[in-house]
């Protein structure tokens, strides 16, 4: 159907409806693009000299915040080659680059729904400058919920059997 030059996925928007993004290393970007392929918005990440973009999540409107703007989390990296460690730093930014939240060390970060307790990210934090190097978990409410193709009813999950079971 379509060939993307770098690494893409698809979400679905909270008021925009679905959309794949694509994330450009070497430009520094997230471009979003409609499900027919022609390019809906570009959004530039600030990734530091000497840093490399490593992943972009959460391409989202409404999670991080209330307002209508399209938002995401992104992480970059650099690495020591003469104590050979990594340093990760994590933000989130709506498309117009205003900075939601940053966090130095932070490698991954997951959204999780909490059922009454709303949802939570996850950040995962790491200090690899240290022997015996640390990790830490922050837990930040967020004000949103993910919407997600991969939303199942409650109970569902216990129920699905894969077919055809080729084990039969």
């Amino acid at each position: 159907e379509h060939d993307y030059p770098a690494s893409a996925t698809v979400t679905e928007l909270a008021n925009s409806g679905w959309k794949y993004y694509l994330m450009d290393v070497t430009q520094n970007q997230c471009r979003l693009y409609h499900m027919d392929h022609t390019l809906w918005k570009t959004i530039n990440l600030s990734v530091p000299a000497g840093m490399y973009l490593y992943d972009v999540q959460y391409v989202t409107e409404t999670l991080f915040n209330a307002d209508s703007k399209v938002e995401l989390a992104y992480i970059y990296y650099s690495y020591d080659t003469t104590l050979f460690y990594y340093t990760y730093y994590m933000k989130i930014v709506n498309e117009d680059g205003a900075e939601l939240l940053s966090l130095p060390g932070c490698a991954f970060v997951d959204v999780i729904p909490s059922g009454t307790f709303g949802t939570k990210m996850l950040a995962y934090v790491y200090d690899y400058s240290i022997v015996n190097w640390t990790l830490n978990t922050r837990v930040y409410s967020l004000p949103g919920t993910l919407v997600s193709a991969e939303d199942l009813p409650d109970g569902a999950d216990g129920d699905l059997l894969p077919y055809p079971n080729p084990a039969r």
